[in-house]
């Protein structure tokens, strides 16, 4: 999960609940109470509430292979989660100390997602993981020396997730990982220079996460990756003007991801994007007022990311987006007041994308329910100066 306590926006996928239909919704976290609150797209956004335990680090991961997200803290060391294909039975593992980060991933492969976590130890990081398909055995792999930046993916197509971390050393940046293909080998590869953002992503369409970044140079910003259906051959594509903020999505439905970055400029707000479908032709968007947030997801249900930006004006809170699905027409919603922090989660996998807000001063979180034709609905989800939850299966 991600937890932006800068109030910057998060777009991104999940599935929890019982229901399993395909859109994003979302859900918040009440450490004081221990209880996760959520409205459930899939029953015409219907209250969802679940008490796990106080004083926790959200979790959320299918932690029994229904393929919907299980309610789950990380506290003290200990995963605790409410099975959602067990009737929301208790689970619980030890799985590490008190200071230890959580991580998602299928480290087994086995369709159901590990309790784990990034262990920093001496200057050294690991992964640590209980296998859900060896009955929970204990797993740690050391993936590099502490300071990193954790990432998962499957880097080499066997179907499971393999522990990772984009570092940068002497002025390189690289992805270091251990492969469960090849008996959890090292293996790294150079991504650029230092001062980058890790990322990974699909991008050659070959069924593997390709190491990359995004990086300014010169003016420039540029998507840099090493391919692996090319035999890890060097890749990049301008992306536009430095000063932008990189997002990737599938802009044009071809199964890859595409390097893109929202910019202002003269005032306005673009998604500019290289279009892998259209042999990588520029491909840009206007989504509004200059000073927002860039966010894509598919808020339309139509197969295709929607480039789109959260601002705040007159006091309010706003998505604004061009829905790919009607000819890019604009469409907005009022999401909450100005200054909160929007997340998401797909809760119940219905096929469409919103993006709610929480306000951190309050400890309120506030939606638009696209399955109620958008209708309000407000919940007190913590204590003041607590943090939303966000969920993305890796």
């Amino acid at each position: 999960g991600v937890l932006n306590a800068s109030g910057g926006w998060v777009a991104v996928v999940g599935h929890a609940g019982r229901e399993k239909t395909g859109k994003t919704s979302w859900v918040t976290y009440d450490a004081v109470s221990g209880d996760f609150t959520a409205r459930l797209s899939g029953s015409n956004y219907a209250w969802f509430s679940l008490s796990v335990a106080s004083n926790g680090t959200p979790a959320l991961d299918d932690y029994d292979g229904d393929n919907a997200t299980d309610f789950a803290v990380l506290v003290d060391g200990f995963l605790v989660a409410r099975l959602s294909g067990s009737d929301q039975a208790w689970f619980s593992k030890q799985v590490g100390s008190p200071q230890a980060q959580h991580v998602q991933g299928d480290v087994d492969g086995d369709g159901k997602g590990e309790p784990a976590v990034i262990e920093e130890v001496s200057g050294q990081a690991w992964l640590v993981a209980r296998l859900s398909g060896s009955s929970y055995a204990w797993f740690a792999k050391h993936i590099g020396a502490a300071g990193g930046t954790p990432v998962t993916g499957d880097f080499d197509g066997d179907g499971k997730h393999d522990p990772a971390q984009g570092v940068d050393d002497q002025g390189k940046a690289w992805l270091v990982a251990r492969l469960s293909g090849s008996n959890y080998g090292w293996w790294a590869k150079h991504i650029g220079n230092a001062g980058g953002t890790p990322v990974t992503g699909d991008f050659d369409g070959d069924g593997k996460h390709d190491p990359a970044q995004g990086v300014d140079d010169q003016g420039k910003a540029w998507l840099v990756a090493r391919l692996s259906g090319s035999n890890y051959g060097w890749w990049a594509k301008h992306i536009g003007n430095a000063g932008g903020t990189p997002v990737t999505g599938d802009f044009d439905g071809d199964g890859k991801h595409d390097p893109a970055q929202g910019v202002d400029d003269q005032g306005k707000a673009w998604l500019v994007a290289r279009l892998s479908g259209s042999n990588y032709g520029w491909w840009a968007k206007h989504i509004g007022n200059a000073g927002g947030t860039p966010v894509t997801g598919d808020f339309d249900g139509d197969g295709k990311h929607d480039p789109a930006q959260g601002v705040d004006d007159q006091g309010k809170a706003w998505l604004v987006a061009r829905l790919s699905g009607s000819n890019y027409g604009w469409w907005a919603k009022h999401i909450g007041d100005a200054g909160t922090q929007p997340v998401t989660a797909d809760l119940d996998e219905d096929g469409k994308w919103e993006v709610p807000t929480f306000d951190t001063s309050t400890g309120w979180y506030t939606a638009r329910l696209s399955a109620s034709n958008y209708a309000w609905f407000s919940k007190q989800a913590g204590s003041p100066n607590t943090e939303p939850v966000t969920y993305a299966r890796p």
